[in-house]
């Protein structure tokens, strides 16, 4: 799939009609989704025909781009009831098949875990600005947890140096 392609198709997703502030819910562009997903597929291969998963997935458009760049499992998990519906009515729309998860990651339970159990994350996580600060740490905490080969997270510029201390 080109990369003109993809934008075209996740420019389809639908975001939240009223976002949910205290839960940080701010969309994704199809664009930036788009170029980040086409280069982890195209200069990393960690998309194609590996298990995928959106930590916080919102309205799905991260999950639903690696699904459409043949991802051979993908799953959502978001704390809000209305965000996996939207993820659901999203990837229905779309044609794509993404297994849904309700579930808060920041205390999802991955110490009980045998080892990583997909192969990608990727994610754009509540940066803690409104909620718990330090919150988007324990997404990338939760993610590498869950991932055997790569974690892709968005966060704000200003924590770039504390994360690369992590």
């Amino acid at each position: 799939m080109k990369l003109k392609d993809l934008q075209s198709a996740l420019s389809c997703v639908s975001a939240f009609e009223k976002p949910k502030v205290n839960l940080e819910q701010y969309p994704t562009s199809a664009e930036l989704a788009a170029n980040i997903l086409y280069t982890i597929h195209t200069r990393y291969d960690d998309l194609h025909s590996k298990s995928v998963g959106d930590l916080g997935c919102g309205g799905g458009i991260l999950a639903i781009g690696a699904s459409l760049l043949g991802s051979s499992y993908t799953l959502g998990i978001d704390i809000d009831p209305s965000a996996i519906q939207l993820t659901s009515e999203n990837s229905r729309e779309l044609e794509v098949n993404i297994d849904l998860l309700l579930a808060d990651v920041e205390t999802f339970p991955t110490e009980r875990l045998r080892g990583p159990i997909l192969d990608t994350i990727i994610m754009n996580p509540p940066f803690g600005t409104k909620k718990k600060e330090g919150l988007d740490m324990i997404f990338l905490q939760k993610a590498a947890a869950l991932a055997s080969t790569s974690v892709y997270s968005l966060h704000k510029t200003s924590t770039r140096k504390f994360i690369l201390k992590k």
